[in-house]
């Protein structure tokens, strides 16, 4: 019945047909690739973005700093400008009935001043409109990064060990902690996922709570410098780690903020 339903389709429709089926395939074989990339490919992207992104955001940030500066500057010329409008009026409307040349001449000032006003008007609003497009922007620059990682710290904790060497026999419980410089305009609690790799590559998660990352915490991220400690990975009555290379890292949403390579000794 189907093939006799589609004998009776015209040639475009079998070709819309034919070209559906070839999209479904296309889009089937793009997800198995995007699935395969390796975080470090993701790293090197994120790295390169959040390079460019700092020098965006310092770049940005003095940009507004200095229109904020002519913008002030912008309104105390209006505010003389117009003081000085008000007062060449009252002089032009007194010299208009006595002196004619004197007339004259306070018109032209009083031309070319409401002239420079109305330039100085100009230059107010595209100012405010810089400054617009440059809060647009430090804003999507938040959106991805709120904060930038400056430096990863581990400790090993237990109930009679605590310090920052890492041995396989006296592990315990291994914490993170950070060093950021935020990008945020004001106070959020941000969501930080911590991946941890064992030396074979494989991860380091527990399965009743999530098989893509090791440990998740909710930050409270101000506008400045901070530290924050994350979640513990570990076990209290012994190591649940062997000897060898592993590596951190420090997620946000789909975005790695940093990551460390460390090593466990075997005494």
């Amino acid at each position: 019945m189907e093939t006799r339903i589609f004998k009776k389709l015209s040639n475009g429709k079998k070709t819309m047909f034919f070209l559906v089926c070839l999209m479904v395939a296309t889009t089937g074989a793009f997800a198995q690739t995007k699935k395969g990339e390796t975080c470090e490919t993701q790293l090197k992207n994120t790295q390169y973005l959040l390079s460019k992104e700092r020098t965006a955001h310092e770049d940005t940030k003095r940009a507004l700093q200095e229109a904020e500066e002519r913008l002030d500057e912008m309104e105390e010329i209006i505010d003389e400008q117009t003081e000085q409008y008000n007062a060449i009026e009252a002089q032009y409307n007194e010299c208009k009935n006595s002196i004619k040349s004197q007339s004259q001449t306070g018109e032209k000032e009083k031309q070319q001043l409401q002239t420079d006003l109305q330039n100085t008007k100009q230059e107010l609003k595209t100012a405010e409109k810089t400054i617009s497009d440059l809060k647009g922007t430090l804003s999507m620059a938040q959106l991805m990064y709120p904060i930038i990682i400056n430096s990863i710290e581990l400790e090993n904790r237990g109930e009679k060990v605590k310090g920052s060497v890492l041995s396989s026999p006296q592990m315990r419980h291994l914490y993170p902690k950070i060093r950021y410089t935020s990008l945020l305009s004001q106070s959020k609690t941000i969501t930080l996922k911590v991946k941890i790799y064992k030396p074979d590559g494989s991860l380091c998660f527990n399965p009743l709570v999530s098989t893509s990352y090791t440990t998740s915490k909710d930050v409270s991220i101000g506008t400045s410098t901070g530290t924050a400690e994350l979640t513990s990975w570990g076990n209290e009555k012994k190591s649940v780690f062997s000897a060898g290379i592993y590596r951190i890292e420090i997620w946000y949403d789909n975005v790695c903020l940093g990551q460390k390579s460390f090593e466990i000794l075997k005494k």
